[in-house]
Parts: C-alpha cells; structure tokens; sequence
C-alpha cells in the first residue's frame, strides 16, 4: 500500500502544477487525439488516447467523461501514452441495463480492457470523484498492473 500511495502523491503533485505545461488550445488538443474502444467483455468501452511512452490512464468522476482530463492528458502526451476512458453508462461507452452490470468488478475489467487494448502490461491510473474509486480499487484488485 505504501508504493501505491507514494504514486498517488506524486501523480496528485504533478497535475496540480501540469496546467503548467500546456501549450495547445483544448480544442486543438481535443481534435488530435484518437478515439477507440475497448471491449470488456463485450461492453464496449469509448476512450480517447494521444501520446506515446509509459500508460497513464485517466478516470474520469461523476457526471463528467473524457473531455474532463483534457489539459491534463495534454499535459502528458509528450512523455506518455495518455488514455481517457469514459466509464460504462457514460457518453460513448456502452450502457448495459441493470444496476448488477456496474458492480466495482464489472469496472476493473473495464479499466483493464483499455489497458489490455494500449498493448501495455502496466499503467498509471488517474483518478477523480468516482474514478479515484475504481482507481484505487483496481489498485487492490490488480496490484501487479
């Protein structure tokens, strides 16, 4: 638990300053990236990627989705792959009928499907409202990844 708090701090250090090092406009940055989807076990899972180097994959809150990350993946797409996902139920993503289809486990696969679907067997995850939950519980369910 030690190390995964130590990421958190450091992660949360570096996008309170990362607005620093924007250059783009959010729509000129908005307009580069590349929209995918991942399959979790057969929902499908919107998410918008830019970048290369080491995964950082962000997590959006509640009611946001991906847009929400947008001058922090900007922030970080010239050092790493940057992947916003929009969880199940949100904006592109599948909406699957039953509240038993968002269970925390249902959103760990989720999370892991776009890391799977990068091709990375590691990644940083970025969490806000919501999405510090799924991060800090696919943290615990996952700690390898």
């Amino acid at each position: 638990m030690r190390e995964c708090n130590e990421t958190v701090f450091r992660l949360g250090l570096f996008i309170s300053f990362g607005k620093n090092f924007v250059s783009l406009s959010g729509a000129e940055f908005a307009d580069s990236v590349e929209h995918k989807y991942a399959d979790s076990d057969g929902v499908s899972i919107h998410y918008v990627q830019a970048g290369s180097g080491p995964l950082a994959v962000f997590i959006h809150g509640f009611p946001d989705f991906w847009y929400f990350w947008l001058h922090q993946m900007e922030g970080l797409s010239d050092t790493h792959t940057v992947a916003a996902m929009g969880t199940r139920g949100y904006n592109k993503s599948d909406q699957p009928k039953g509240v038993e289809n968002y269970d925390m486990q249902f959103l760990i696969n989720d999370v892991a499907a776009v890391i799977e679907n990068e091709g990375h067997e590691k990644a940083v995850l970025i969490g806000h409202d919501w999405g510090g939950g799924i991060a800090w519980s696919f943290a615990a369910a996952r700690p390898a990844i």
